[in-house]
């Protein structure tokens, strides 16, 4: 949609160049500690393939920035439930609620979907 909002196809080009080159990175982000894992604990990673991040963290990092990583892993995590929550809630509102009551004005949908959540 961007693309066709640009003023000539130059920065257009441009942008899908970069989303393109954007779309290759989380692929490093997620196989590169895998193969740096296997390359550092091969005997580890032949027994258990999943244990590979958790290797990495335990015996690479300093003592200060295991805690960090479990506190990103966790926030991670909490993100990813309270993105679902909030879903879950907009579809219930918005789905069903919203058909029982069609009479309900904004605040009393904005009231049924926190407490919803």
């Amino acid at each position: 949609q961007r693309v066709l909002c640009a003023d000539s196809p130059k920065p257009a080009q441009e942008g899908c160049v970069l989303a393109g080159w954007l779309k290759l990175l989380p692929m490093y982000v997620m196989v590169l500690p895998g193969l740096i894992a296997a390359a550092l604990f091969p005997k580890e990673i032949e027994k258990n393939p999943n244990a590979a991040y958790a290797l990495l963290v335990t015996r690479v990092l300093p003592e200060g920035w295991v805690g960090i990583m479990v506190a990103v892993i966790l926030s991670s995590f909490m993100a990813a439930l309270a993105s679902c929550f909030n879903s879950c809630s907009t579809l219930f509102t918005m789905d069903i609620y919203k058909t029982i009551r069609p009479e309900a004005d904004e605040a009393q949908l904005v009231s049924v979907g926190r407490v919803f959540t």
